[in-house]
């Protein structure tokens, strides 16, 4: 037999002493039922501490479960799809406090996307049904077409918002959108295009009729991104100590990595470079410190971002690179050339010209995987193809000289006798087959 039931505050419930001596609680649910739960415990005081504990769940629980019925009488929880059209009208509904132009934002980004899932997925035309799949490769072609960082943040941001608001109405919705810093793109995240010989070609002219700032420099620094696929900073900062024209090699460690894989690059100095390296040796330029192009060295520790604008913008006249439209005035688009599309065209061709993945990575200082995603698949590179390394220090000659040394070898020949013509030949084609090996080495 049960003691007589301890009453607590109206509409609480109450506590009672089971016939074994252990209290227990009694409530009535929204619906009324009467439900009892054993607080499991024989002392009246620990008793009701556990009662008020589960009063303050209980409590929570109803809360939430009368809010959402109200929300439900009300209209305010839809179970129905929400079709493309009606996306916004019901965004506004959930009564998201924002600025105007905040507003106008997210609706841009919104309408960017339904145009696109009505070009890729035209047969989708419910939000509420959106795949994270699908997500991804929406954010995939945004980040493609070259909008900034932040820009490509803020449709993220949006279209996350925007989703998270319709599915707290809907039951069975989620958000399909990633979220945190992972899913974000960095400030300094650059994934900038190769160039082709057509682009390299009109590099070659831009160099050669360069006139401004650092007018000696800047040519250099321009080839030593091509020929040795060094990052910017390493390149304004490249010491002569690094540099060794008798061996014809640089040796020096990444600044990105030398605090992780410390690795040191290791790069055949190729003609074209080297031509140019000697010019500075003989200027005055060497005799001023002991960096090699001292004027950006110093330039660039006064100001990364300008020397980074002056050095991209040479690269993005030569791919003939112009910013995109955008819709709106405040976002920044993102060029898809810069100067690390020297690096990436460095590492295509030595690649095609056969060069391994452990010669490529001997000589950009960068491991394997990330050569492999983001400059050459080297894991697929490992055999020589057609096109040999040997024409990348053909592919900035100007073309004038060019034809004058055609034509002086024409006439050499002509006054050789067959046997010096003969051994001539065979000499060219070993020139013609010496690969990378040979130069690495």
């Amino acid at each position: 037999m049960s003691h007589s039931k301890k009453r607590r505050a109206k509409g609480s419930g109450c506590i009672f002493r089971r016939e074994s001596g252990i209290y227990a609680f009694q409530y009535s649910d929204l619906e009324g039922k009467v439900i009892r739960r054993s607080l499991r415990t024989r002392n009246f005081r620990e008793a009701q501490e556990a009662a008020k504990e589960l009063e303050r769940q209980l409590k929570a629980r109803d809360t939430e479960e009368a809010l959402r019925n109200i929300a439900h009488s009300r209209g305010l929880i839809e179970k129905s799809h929400i079709q493309f059209e009606s996306v916004w009208a019901e965004f506004e509904k959930t009564g998201h406090q924002a600025s105007e132009g905040t507003m106008q934002n997210y609706h841009r980004a919104l309408n960017r996307f339904l145009a696109w899932m009505g070009e890729n997925r035209p047969n989708e035309t419910d939000f509420s049904q959106i795949e994270p799949e699908t997500a991804k490769a929406y954010l995939d072609w945004l980040w493609q077409t070259g909008l900034s960082a932040s820009t490509y943040n803020q449709h993220l941001i949006a279209l996350s918002l925007i989703a998270r608001k319709l599915a707290g109405r809907r039951k069975g919705m989620t958000s399909p959108w990633p979220t945190g810093k992972d899913a974000r793109k960095k400030d300094d995240q650059q994934e900038r295009l190769p160039l082709d010989q057509k682009q390299l070609q009109k590099l070659s002219e831009v160099l050669e009729g360069y006139q401004g700032i650092h007018e000696s420099e800047m040519p250099v620094a321009a080839l030593l991104g091509l020929f040795a696929g060094m990052r910017l900073v390493d390149v304004v900062l490249l010491r002569w100590e690094s540099v060794n024209l008798d061996t014809g090699h640089l040796c020096y460690t990444p600044r990105k990595t030398r605090r992780s894989s410390k690795a040191i690059a290791r790069v055949p100095i190729l003609p074209p470079l080297a031509s140019a390296l000697e010019g500075l040796v003989g200027g005055e330029e060497y005799f001023k410190g002991e960096y090699v192009l001292p004027g950006l060295a110093e330039h660039y520790e006064r100001s990364k971002d300008y020397v980074t604008r002056i050095m991209g913008a040479l690269v993005c006249e030569a791919a003939g690179d112009q910013k995109q439209e955008i819709e709106a005035q405040h976002q920044r688009s993102r060029r898809l050339y810069g100067f690390h599309s020297l690096r990436h065209t460095f590492a295509i061709e030595a690649a095609k010209g056969g060069a391994t993945p452990g010669q490529l990575k001997a000589m950009t200082g960068d491991n394997i995987a990330t050569l492999d995603r983001f400059y050459a698949k080297a894991k697929s590179l490992s055999a020589p193809s057609a096109m040999e390394f040997g024409t990348l220090p053909r592919l900035l000659k100007s073309p004038d000289a060019a034809a004058s040394a055609r034509a002086e070898l024409h006439a050499l020949i002509d006054e050789l006798s067959m046997r010096d013509v003969k051994t001539l030949l065979q000499q060219a084609r070993g020139l013609q087959n010496h690969d990378l090996t040979e130069h690495a080495g």
